[in-house]
């Protein structure tokens, strides 16, 4: 029997299990095309397509400046911090939206083990009072086993992650309380991250970015990336007046408007963010216009929101001719 030919994401699968660090965008697609080779006019679009739309599936992280690294070697030993809100506390569970981009929502929820490396019970779950409605928000939680309990875990208490293993993804957890946050030692690295954010969002001001593209290889590429972590990365941008936090994962420069924010008020936006460290308190309030841009342009991007979430815009305003999803 004839085998099969391989795939572009097989090809690339097996591709990040040969490489340790980071490589050229242009070594990488041609290896692929020497196994599969393409007579198409830009034999490079239909690889470059894949890392873009399909990266976690082809095992790849997109560092920008044509450079790629494999995710295991991006994830492993990265750490970072979730603050739960009061109602995670309560419902003895965790918004899987504080693991993007380290942990998708696209793949399984992660396994969970504590700071003594025993595994944690976890089952997948929903944020209170999100079942059975609409929201713009992703309400996918896991619980945590009665681990707030255990550690005496009190609200406005840290959530210290570190990716352990990547296969299958494992994160252990250990509660940090907010007396203990030291804030001096993360200064430099925050206003790194915020700025190299900043800057991406500028030269993207019509569209959103995916936390894939920016947040993750900013982390990647930091030297802190394996140290003792700052404030949530949705904090510091939530915080930032060049930028807006949507739907709690995607980035924006801070005059972006979606149509479905002119249609519902963007009252998704007026919320309140309120960090426990420290006494930071921020209004992300809604500056500027939403600009259409120009006759029939889409958003960007729009085949990976289908993929994950899959509602469209078209539903609700068919006139715009938008290809926007959104989040369920």
């Amino acid at each position: 029997m004839e085998q099969s030919e391989p795939t572009i994401s097989s090809i690339l699968l097996e591709l990040a299990d040969e490489y340790s660090g980071i490589v050229s965008e242009r070594e990488v697609f041609e290896r692929v095309l020497a196994r599969r080779p393409s007579q198409a006019k830009d034999p490079y679009a239909s690889i470059r397509n894949k890392l873009r739309y399909d990266a976690i599936e082809t095992g790849w992280v997109r560092l920008g400046g044509g450079e790629l690294i494999p995710r295991q070697v991006a994830l492993q030993g990265l750490r970072f911090r979730v603050i739960p809100s009061e109602e995670e506390f309560a419902g003895d569970m965790l918004s899987r939206v504080w693991l993007i981009p380290f942990a998708s929502l696209r793949q399984p929820a992660p396994q969970l083990e504590d700071a003594d490396g025993r595994p944690i019970q976890t089952s997948s779950a929903h944020l209170p009072g999100s079942e059975g409605s609409f929201t713009f928000f992703s309400s996918e939680a896991q619980t945590l086993g009665d681990w707030f309990r255990r550690t005496g875990f009190e609200p406005g208490d840290s959530v210290l992650v570190t990716i352990i293993r990547t296969e299958p993804l494992t994160l252990r957890i250990e509660r940090e309380p907010t007396a203990a946050f030291r804030a001096d030692e993360v200064a430099a690295q925050e206003h790194a991250l915020i700025e190299t954010l900043a800057a991406q969002v500028a030269r993207n001001r019509s569209n959103m970015l995916f936390p894939d593209d920016a947040v993750l290889p900013a982390y990647v590429r930091a030297p802190w990336r394996a140290s003792y972590p700052g404030r949530p990365w949705q904090q510091l941008v939530a915080a930032d007046r060049r930028m807006r936090l949507v739907d709690g994962m995607y980035l924006a420069d801070s005059s972006f408007r979606r149509p479905l924010d002119i249609l519902f008020g963007d009252q998704q936006q007026e919320q309140r963010w309120q960090p426990a460290l420290g006494n930071l308190e921020v209004g992300c309030r809604p500056r500027g216009v939403f600009n259409l841009g120009h006759r029939g342009s889409t958003y960007k991007n729009s085949s990976l929101y289908s993929s994950q979430y899959g509602i469209s815009i078209q539903k609700i305003c068919g006139d715009l001719h938008r290809s926007h999803y959104l989040s369920t």
